[in-house]
């Protein structure tokens, strides 16, 4: 009785030893994986930044397609940005998931990006904007404003029109039609039609806008 206590507690123990070095075997596999993922990532991540800087760099630069001075973006060439045209003029950026961004709203996206690194770059957005306003008393051009198209209806009476009290169109039979007028650009113009009705007679210029934005590039090796 006592031989077989003895052989069934050596049983015991041997199952025991057996289940504690798997499930220390276990518990090692998974700390090793643990470590190898972290290891990975911090060898990825310097990579990503360098990527991810260096296409910041390069999109907000002087020389960029897509700015029209230092960390001012021209909005209309920036949106005809193309994954393709970024592995082409940025081939370091080949191979990656990445994703650029202006403010809220994606201009290129490749890939899943999903992890990676993130770099911002305060810029500012600009953009050219056509404004037309009625020809009254209170009508005045921005300064800044080299060129203005005055449009004048059939329907008007009108024979001169001024910029600054200075005569820039003048027809004693009556102006009809649209007229390009060049103006002094360094103060506000202020136009001023006569010589009748006026009623319809618009002025067209374009303005420069600008917008501040946060320029955002992700790169996910």
């Amino acid at each position: 009785m006592v031989e077989m206590d003895t052989k069934t507690r050596g049983q015991a123990s041997l199952l025991a030893l057996v289940v504690s070095l798997v499930v220390l075997t276990t518990v090692l596999g998974l700390a090793l994986a643990v470590i190898d993922g972290a290891y990975r990532s911090a060898d990825r991540q310097p990579a990503e930044r360098r990527i991810a800087t260096s296409l910041v760099e390069r999109l907000v630069s002087e020389e960029s397609t897509y700015t029209t001075r230092t960390n001012v973006m021209n909005e209309t060439e920036l949106h005809t940005l193309t994954a393709q045209q970024l592995t082409q003029t940025y081939p370091f950026a080949r191979g990656t998931d990445l994703r650029v961004r202006s403010g809220d709203e994606t201009i290129v996206e490749r890939g899943l990006p999903t992890g990676g690194t993130t770099v911002r770059r305060l810029v500012l957005h600009e953009r050219h904007q056509q404004v037309t306003t009625p020809v009254d008393a209170n009508s005045t051009i921005p300064a800044g404003i080299q060129q203005a198209t005055i449009t004048v209806p059939a329907r008007a009476s009108v024979t001169t029109v001024r910029a600054n009290e200075r005569v820039v169109l003048h027809d004693p039979d009556g102006l009809t039609g649209a007229f390009e007028i060049a103006i002094p650009s360094h103060n506000p113009t202020r136009l001023r039609a006569t010589g009748g009705r006026s009623d319809g007679v618009t002025v067209t210029h374009t303005q420069l806008r600008t917008t501040p934005r946060t320029l955002v590039v992700t790169i996910d090796v």
